[in-house]
């Protein structure tokens, strides 16, 4: 319902285009702020995902491996469709393997970040933030001791 809505108003203010298959394509302004808005949600993607890697005590920078071996999947497929017909094999071999290397580790990372659970204490990255800090003991002259929450 929202995409229809946006595409009507956009269609109303010449902001995008309609092709051949009767598919609409943003255009001018609305196409940059598509960009924008899918940028910064590939940024806070890699932010949550490196927050919930460091709570199962693991470097953010694992988010990288994959990332790489797709781009570089993708840069030798356009080398191997670039080669002549007879010339492409090496190239093929290549991205493929790349590929299944991209797979494999997007697979660890779904499972490491979606379904393992956090350390269960401190890590090199801090506290558990869902950990509720301790109220502060209180002292009397009888001594100190722990603060006792009553039920309202």
């Amino acid at each position: 319902m929202a995409s229809s809505t946006i595409e009507f108003v956009a269609r109303s203010y010449g902001l995008g285009v309609v092709d051949a298959d009767n598919q609409f394509e943003p255009t001018g302004a609305l196409g940059l702020l598509l960009a924008a808005i899918g940028l910064l949600n590939v940024w806070i993607n890699y932010a949550l995902s490196a927050k919930r890697l460091h709570d199962r005590n693991r470097s953010g920078w694992w988010l990288v491996a994959p990332t790489v071996t797709l781009l570089t999947a993708i840069l030798l497929a356009f080398v191997m469709f670039a080669q002549p017909e007879g010339q492409r094999e090496p190239w093929n071999s290549a991205a493929v393997s790349l590929t299944l290397a991209t797979a494999a580790l997007g697979l660890w990372l779904f499972l490491e970040i979606g379904f393992l659970r956090g350390t269960s204490g401190p890590n090199r990255y801090g506290p558990i933030r869902s950990a509720k800090p301790k109220p502060p003991p209180t002292c009397s002259a009888q001594g100190c001791r722990p603060e006792v929450r009553r039920r309202s």
